[in-house]
């Protein structure tokens, strides 16, 4: 009897235990571009030269690069996270900026296109969206 009463429980939670991981997955990994995009956005300002962003979509493996950057881990190697790997296990579902998968800021950290990045993890998923320069509000 204990163990038809294990298993039932076992039952019911398991699969929320599985949706609870991927939302924590999903969310990590929307926090996780959008602060590589405030990183790019930073480093392009204290160049003053263009930062771009490459985006993989699904099929492909779901990472992204940035040009002119190393990464903190090793240095003179790309700066390059994959999403497709741990700790996310997430996809890049779409990417689009201007009609492709690359986004760049310039030397005043304004985007060439706005757009928006999709991010899933199982049957969960959250939309990135970036502003196009003409649809920033002007300084005064």
């Amino acid at each position: 009897m204990a163990l038809v009463i294990v298993a039932a429980l076992a039952a019911i939670g398991v699969p929320r235990y599985l949706r609870s991981l991927d939302r924590y997955r999903l969310d990590a990994a929307a926090r996780r571009v959008e602060l590589d995009l405030a990183l790019a956005r930073e480093r392009a300002t204290a160049q003053s030269a263009p930062v771009s962003i490459t985006f993989s979509v699904d099929p492909a493996p779901s990472e992204y690069t940035m040009s002119g950057l190393d990464d903190p881990d090793r240095p003179g190697t790309p700066y390059v996270v994959r999403l497709h790997e741990d700790p996310y296990h997430a996809t890049i579902t779409s990417a689009s900026f201007g009609g492709d998968g690359t986004l760049s800021f310039n030397g005043y950290a304004i985007p060439d296109d706005g757009g928006q990045l999709i991010v899933a993890v199982g049957s969960a998923q959250r939309i990135i969206t970036v502003a196009s320069a003409t649809s920033l509000d002007p300084i005064d």
